[in-house]
């Protein structure tokens, strides 16, 4: 029991986000990963935008609540988008359109002992990825639909 508890301190969540033009929702995925590098959860879902960086913080978002509720006091959340990554580490301006999720991300990071997000490249993210881009071209189908809050009450 104190091994399972010690194994969860510090998590690793690959995320990733599939998205296209001329559909209307994404694709995301989160993979958690313990400290010793092996899967402890996986899973997907689509959201209804076709903005990359929207989707991709939702993928964030959607590991730091897992992670939370798995009772992990550290986690580093990888993620495969650079804007974003800039943004949180406030090297880049984040556009307003975009604010009320990187406040949303930024708040549950703080609910952290340590936690951060740094950038993945795509070879390293590989399945991430390819669970992403599934959840997307099934439309969610044997995935959970994840809402978007604020799109819902028509604040952007």
């Amino acid at each position: 029991m104190a091994r399972d508890v010690e194994s969860r301190q510090l998590l690793y969540a690959m995320t990733s986000a599939h998205t296209t033009q001329d559909s209307d929702i994404a694709g995301i995925a989160v993979i958690i990963k313990a400290a010793r590098h092996h899967t402890l959860r996986k899973f997907a879902g689509i959201v209804p935008t076709n903005d990359r960086v929207t989707a991709a913080y939702e993928a964030i978002s959607a590991a730091l609540r897992e992670a939370r509720e798995m009772g992990a006091r550290a986690l580093i959340v990888y993620t495969d988008c650079d804007a974003v990554v800039g943004q949180l580490d406030r090297s880049v301006r984040v556009d307003p359109v975009h604010l009320a999720r990187h406040l949303e991300a930024r708040s549950l990071l703080n609910q952290f002992h340590r936690a951060e997000v740094a950038p993945v490249s795509p070879a390293q993210n590989d399945g991430a990825r390819l669970l992403a881009a599934e959840a997307w071209e099934r439309g969610g189908a044997c995935s959970r639909q994840l809402e978007l809050p604020l799109a819902l009450s028509g604040t952007a």
